[in-house]
């Protein structure tokens, strides 16, 4: 097991931490923005 390779792994794994908190903060935003336009926020 490498060094390069334990770091790749790491590498992408936050990767997909990343995108996958992107896509949460859009849906949260999202959904703000839907209750607002309802008029219940």
């Amino acid at each position: 097991m490498s060094l390069w390779f334990l770091f790749l792994m790491i590498k992408s794994r936050f990767q997909l931490i990343g995108s996958f908190h992107v896509t949460a903060a859009n849906k949260v935003s999202d959904l703000q923005s839907e209750l607002s336009t309802s008029g219940i926020i």
